[in-house]
């Protein structure tokens, strides 16, 4: 009975001792244990965030730069191509032209020779004119004519085409009307003005285009 005794009055001061440190325990603040996100807050992070976010934004900008930058570089590399293209197109339908050029050109020589000799020989009309214009009508209707950057050698070509048809109506009135030379033609004309109005325009292709003659 005594040893019963002791040993119950052990368990009952274990008890008594156990609830004290449980009362002691639970006035005191609870600490944060280590290893949790505030253990890990730095100075000038009181949100205790990283800099993921700031990052997230960097990488937006620097892509959207990337998308901007490709975008402007195919929209220049488009237009070259596309300055590329009518500038061949320009120079394809403006050799077309001056082949034609030099082949109404020939035809007004012979034409002028023909008006030199009708006195001498007694001939009394002189060799039908019809000018070729099928490459005028090409640079017409290709949308060329709207391409061409040198507006002087454009306004040169079209008046050529437009004297060619002048001095082809010309001949028509002359062999029609039965009428002297000086009232269907002016000096120059006669003295090889039509023949130099077409060299004038075929150098100035020449120049402006390289084809050589």
């Amino acid at each position: 009975q005594a040893s019963a005794q002791s040993a119950g009055s052990a368990s009952q001061k274990s008890q008594q001792n156990a609830g004290q440190r449980a009362q002691q325990n639970s006035g005191r603040p609870n600490r944060p244990a280590r290893g949790t996100a505030a253990g890990n807050r730095k100075p000038g992070n009181p949100a205790g965030r990283n800099s993921a976010g700031s990052r997230s934004w960097g990488d937006y900008m620097r892509q959207l730069l990337v998308v901007i930058v490709g975008v402007a570089l195919t929209l220049a590399a488009a237009g070259l191509v596309e300055r590329w293209r009518e500038a061949r197109q320009v120079r394809g339908v403006m050799q077309l032209v001056s082949e034609e050029l030099k082949a109404n050109r020939a035809l007004t020589a012979e034409a002028c020779r023909g008006f030199a000799l009708l006195d001498e020989y007694g001939v009394e009309r002189a060799a039908g004119f019809a000018p070729q214009s099928d490459a005028l009508e090409v640079l017409r209707a290709s949308g060329a004519m709207a391409a061409v950057q040198d507006r002087q050698l454009l306004l040169e070509v079209l008046e050529c085409y437009a004297y060619l048809e002048r001095f082809g109506a010309a001949v028509n009135n002359y062999n029609s009307l039965e009428t002297a030379l000086g009232d269907c033609f002016g000096p120059e004309t006669l003295d090889g003005g039509a023949v130099e109005h077409v060299d004038r325009v075929l150098r100035q292709l020449d120049e402006r285009y390289g084809f050589g003659r």
